[in-house]
């Protein structure tokens, strides 16, 4: 073999490894590029979730110790429809949701109130002789027409269309 066809061996190495290199700073590349992307659509999402929540977690819903007054207020800027105050009810090995007061709407800044002899009514007539009963709890619908739970644990948990109360 003379010096230039060794030389010409040596190019053709040469090139592969360079290829081989430029191969691997691609793929490198492409790699980061998709995490950065990744990770940009993971943040878009809990962006887009928390705006969602947003609205559902300026619903107050708490019972006023001094007074047994159950309390609902909408602290947020937009209405919630179709509010629920319920009671689950256990009974024949189940707990069922039984409604206690139905609101259409709860306009920014309103403030319900139900009495202790209100729920202590409504409670008489649905728990009857049931075993025992959890509650009360209030569902709603947000102005984006998602569906809420709010618990007296000051707990929320959001609810699908099929899933909900």
């Amino acid at each position: 073999m003379d010096f230039w066809s060794t030389l010409d061996a040596i190019g053709s190495f040469g090139g592969m490894i360079l290829a081989g290199v430029a191969g691997y700073v691609a793929y490198r590349l492409f790699k980061v590029e998709s995490e950065r992307d990744q990770r940009a659509e993971q943040a878009r999402r809990q962006q887009m979730a928390d705006q969602a929540r947003d609205q559902a977690a300026r619903i107050g819903f708490w019972k006023d110790n001094r007074s047994d007054v159950i309390k609902v207020l909408n602290a947020s800027s937009l209405p919630v429809y179709d509010a629920e105050l319920h009671v689950d009810v256990f009974t024949d090995g189940a707990f069922v949701r039984q409604p206690i007061k139905y609101l259409a709407a709860i306009v920014p800044g309103e403030q319900i109130e139900l009495s202790p002899q209100e729920f202590a009514e409504a409670k008489a007539l649905l728990v009857g002789d049931a075993d025992a009963f959890n509650g009360p709890h209030l569902y709603f619908r947000d102005n984006a027409g998602l569906f809420w739970e709010r618990m007296m644990s000051g707990e929320l948990r959001q609810w699908t269309a099929e899933g909900r109360w």
